[in-house]
């Protein structure tokens, strides 16, 4: 692993701690958000939103990801780079956007941290 991917990760894992509430782990906040925004009743199509959600955040880090090696990310770029995903005509339909963009944010971090 390089200086710069190391380097990464572990400005990742801060912004991720700092998300978090003490001692909660990133899949119970995970959980706790889809409640507040995923307002659809058909577990079916809710699970879908969810799994949507998570493809179009890996969607949009991918190519964004290379170039965090060299910069790696702050605080600030990851609450825009959520803000502005999570504000995106695709999710338009979504109306409870804060627990929405908190979520996003959770899952731009946890693709950043993944090898």
């Amino acid at each position: 692993m390089s200086d710069g991917a190391a380097r990464l990760r572990r400005i990742v894992r801060e912004l991720l701690a700092q998300e978090l509430e003490p001692g909660q782990s990133t899949e119970h906040a995970l959980e706790a958000l889809v409640e507040r925004w995923n307002t659809v009743i058909d577990p079916v199509a809710r699970r879908d939103l969810v799994t949507d959600v998570k493809s179009l955040v890996a969607d949009y880090v991918r190519p964004v990801r290379r170039s965090l090696v060299s910069m790696p990310p702050s605080k600030a770029r990851i609450y825009a780079m959520a803000e502005q995903l999570s504000r995106s005509a695709v999710l338009a339909r979504i109306q409870k956007k804060d627990p929405l963009t908190r979520y996003v944010r959770l899952c731009i971090l946890m693709q950043l941290a993944m090898p």
